[in-house]
């Protein structure tokens, strides 16, 4: 192996190996360590955090209390809660083997369609585990994804943009009503953005995203023009489909067959631009807004000025 990190895999064991964990990164797979279940699923649920794979152990603990201690329910309960997420991400069960109850593993455990295996032991089989954990992320739809937009998925890492990318295979997203409104909701974490970074003259409160949206067409010198146009036909079409009037019934009717998918490459058209923000301070892109929208409105006064 060369040694490149490239897959996030969380841990979930209460009694990690620092040894494991270097030879993990050896194969390419930087490993955040949990000490129970219940931790394990709260990262899980963090949008901010991307996972391309979970190694759970299977005599774990549900808490991080001292007196607990590990049991099979752990396993039990971390992959009932992987059930109820509805994740594609891939898990994989590796145990020591030696305590009550392991000859019911075979019997707990799922068959998954990535893994040829139930459970991998310790230490062992942990090669077999590295091997197969990157196989499985690499045929993985949603990692595929990610690194087909990396600049986007990097940049914005909330699972949702890639649950949209996701489904513009599907038979009925051009049918799909619920693609603006989950469009705005990335818009609108794009204007807090926009906000924190000192772009927006106004600030942003979550109902004035269409002023926002129009302050940035007054500053071509820091929004290009494709960004600003993007930002508005999104912030149009997604105001309007989100209460559900017109727009909603020529998508519901096939009359607008191609309306998400330019909701998506819009959203793409933006996001890619975003991250070029952060060459400047806050308050240096505040005195260059302003400056710019003063300019801006001179040129414009100097054009209705009559001669």
């Amino acid at each position: 192996m060369d040694g490149k990190v490239n897959l996030q895999v969380l841990w979930v064991d209460d009694m990690p190996s620092d040894a494991f964990i270097n030879e993990a990164f050896k194969y390419g797979l930087s490993l955040t360590v949990c000490t129970s279940v219940n931790g394990g699923i709260q990262l899980l649920k963090d949008k901010s955090k991307v996972w391309d794979a979970i190694i759970l152990d299977a005599n774990c603990k549900l808490t991080d209390n001292e007196q607990e201690q590990p049991s099979l329910k752990a396993l039990k309960e971390a992959m009932n809660q992987l059930i109820h997420m509805r994740t594609d991400i891939p898990w994989f069960v590796y145990t020591g083997g030696d305590y009550e109850g392991v000859e019911h593993l075979e019997y707990m455990i799922k068959e998954r369609s990535y893994d040829d295996r139930l459970y991998y032991e310790k230490p062992k089989q942990r090669y077999e585990l590295f091997d197969n954990v990157k196989k499985a992320v690499e045929a993985n739809s949603s990692y595929i994804m990610r690194q087909k937009h990396s600049a986007v998925c990097s940049f914005y890492t909330d699972a949702d943009l890639v649950d949209l990318l996701l489904k513009q295979d599907n038979e009925d997203f051009d049918t799909d009503t619920s693609i603006p409104n989950r469009v705005r909701q990335i818009i609108e974490w794009i204007m807090r953005y926009f906000d924190g970074r000192g772009l927006l003259s106004i600030p942003f409160t979550g109902t004035n995203i269409a002023k926002c949206s129009s302050s940035l067409g007054e500053i071509p010198q820091l929004v290009p023009i494709h960004v600003a146009r993007s930002m508005h036909f999104c912030v149009e079409v997604c105001n309007n489909g989100s209460h559900g009037d017109e727009i909603i019934a020529n998508i519901a009717g096939g009359e607008a067959p191609y309306l998400n998918k330019s909701l998506i490459l819009n959203l793409l058209n933006i996001l890619q631009w975003c991250p070029s923000l952060k060459r400047y301070e806050k308050e240096e892109l505040k005195k260059k807004v302003a400056q710019y929208q003063q300019e801006t409105r001179e040129k414009r006064n100097r054009i209705k000025k009559p001669i």
